[in-house]
């Protein structure tokens, strides 16, 4: 799940840095529209819209390489567990609220404990039925990696 201030840096990314690219584009095109008349300048204007688009467009890259990175690693733990995950009941042993909001449901980082070992992992709870630490909570975990868990909630299994 995307975080919502990932969503704005996305937003402000494109907001921000679209009109330098198209008026860095229309004066590839049409060079005389970055000559100002009777001003001699040190610089060609042609080379504005870079100076303002490079830094949105290395941000934007970055925060979109954040998500990518972030499926690789879920969809990696998601599928080691698919395979040779186990069940277990485990203990909440804290709770911490992330700051993201998805469909009035707040995402939170559960720290379980289980027989096997003790991992964490990051989930989306309704705000009627919040868990709290010392709730039982199933979860899958990878036998050679106890700290490698999952709500088994995500799983069909």
């Amino acid at each position: 799940m995307m975080k919502c201030l990932q969503w704005y840096g996305i937003a402000i990314g494109i907001i921000v840095g679209v009109p330098p690219i198209i008026w860095g584009i229309w004066s590839a095109i049409d060079p005389k529209i970055t000559k100002a008349p009777g001003i001699n300048l040190p610089i060609d204007l042609v080379w504005l819209p870079l100076i303002f688009a490079a830094p949105v467009i290395i941000g934007l890259a970055g925060v979109l390489g954040s998500f990518v990175v972030q499926a690789i690693i879920n969809h990696g733990i998601k599928g080691r567990l698919l395979q040779v995950g186990q069940k277990a009941t485990g203990t909440i042993t804290s709770i911490q609220d992330t700051g993201v909001t998805v469909n009035l449901n707040p995402m939170i980082h559960v720290k379980v404990k289980t027989t096997q070992g003790e991992g964490e992992f990051n989930m989306f709870v309704s705000r009627v039925g919040f868990p709290s630490p010392g709730d039982s909570i199933d979860v899958v975990y990878n036998p050679g990696k106890p700290s490698e868990m999952m709500p088994a909630s995500k799983f069909n299994k």
